[in-house]
């Protein structure tokens, strides 16, 4: 999706220090919008490298852990529970920046069929998957507008 959360985290970050924080008088209100400036960069971090630390940080226990368990030095229940956890893969880690590339060129392609597909069930199917997306995309953004804007 365009924007992406970070961009948009990043362009409320702008709004604070450009528009908001000027503008504040009382000390507290200015600590407090700085917090929030804080919090909001914290996320946009988190954003980027928190898929990536989580799929690492289960690789390494995996390993660990089967390692102890084949040593024998787990107590029986945390060595049953490692067997369980070894039955099944870890789930494969992919980037919101790499699926955001992959998506965009699928868009590309989607515009360009549309645009060489005249009226008939390829074109309905595809226009089908449009509108299956956009429900997607507007289950972030409707929840997200809902409150009072001032």
């Amino acid at each position: 999706m365009n924007p992406s959360a970070q961009e948009v985290l990043k362009s409320c970050v702008q709004n604070l220090e450009e528009l908001v924080a000027p503008e504040l008088a009382n000390p507290h209100a200015k600590s407090a919008m700085m917090c929030a400036r804080m919090l909001i960069n914290h996320v946009i971090l988190r954003l980027g490298q928190e898929g990536d630390a989580l799929a690492t940080d289960c690789r390494e226990k995996r390993a660990l852990f089967a390692r102890l368990a084949e040593e024998g030095a787990l107590d029986p229940d945390s060595a049953a529970d490692v067997t369980a956890m070894l039955e099944a893969s870890e789930p494969e880690y992919t980037s919101i920046a790499t699926l955001t590339e992959r998506d965009e060129a699928w868009k590309r392609l989607t515009e360009r069929a549309l645009s060489r597909l005249g009226d008939g069930e390829p074109r309905a199917r595809i226009r089908r998957q449009l509108a299956a997306q956009i429900t997607r995309e507007n289950a972030c953004c409707g929840p997200a507008m809902d409150g009072p804007m001032f």
